[in-house]
């Protein structure tokens, strides 16, 4: 008798079957930043109809924010009038605020909380819609980081955000980057979820 080892996880196919589920996660890209000007993932489509955006340890070079950017074939946009966003920033020493900025080029994921050298940004990006949307492109995320780069004397900042790409584009990739300097470190990976 010969045995079989089967590795835990979703069976998608086995020959002879149909009507398997398959995975409703699917890795569309992922980029690794090594002292990079910018991570940028392309391969966003009409494909899926919602795109998880994650942030994995993405470390600033330099005390400064991290920015988001989306963009089509013809590279990303960049207009001062791109994007609108508003955001509440946590603090565990000085509570909570909102905040709000239209007409801007850019995105800022942290807010007016810049993130400290030494100290990593985790978090995540939800686009609940097509690359190829009829409608102005919609972002919310979470991102977590500390404002202290000082062992024992570190703050933590959550801030919540949501935001929007002003004008109806084709759009197919999306970019992380700091207001100044590189990105030292981090990997930013984009999955598409199958609605089927």
């Amino acid at each position: 008798m010969t045995a079989t080892k089967i590795t835990p996880g979703l069976i998608t196919s086995v020959a002879g079957v149909s009507g398997l589920p398959t995975s409703a996660w699917v890795k569309v890209g992922s980029t690794t930043a090594d002292d990079s000007a910018t991570i940028l993932v392309t391969g966003l489509s009409s494909a899926y109809g919602n795109y998880f955006i994650a942030l994995s340890d993405v470390m600033p070079g330099s005390d400064t924010d991290v920015i988001f950017q989306v963009g089509d074939s013809s590279g990303i946009d960049s207009g001062g009038t791109d994007y609108n966003s508003a955001t509440t920033i946590r603090n565990q020493s000085t509570g909570e605020w909102n905040e709000s900025n239209g007409n801007t080029s850019t995105i800022s994921l942290n807010g007016s909380n810049t993130p400290n050298y030494g100290q990593a940004v985790t978090g995540h990006i939800w686009l609940h819609q097509p690359g190829n949307s009829a409608q102005t492109h919609a972002f919310i995320w979470d991102i977590t980081y500390s404002n202290s780069n000082s062992v024992g004397n570190v703050s933590t900042e959550h801030v919540s955000g949501h935001g929007k790409r002003m004008h109806v584009i084709n759009l197919d990739r999306i970019q992380i980057k700091l207001s100044s300097g590189n990105i030292a470190s981090g990997t930013v990976t984009v999955w598409g979820l199958s609605s089927a």
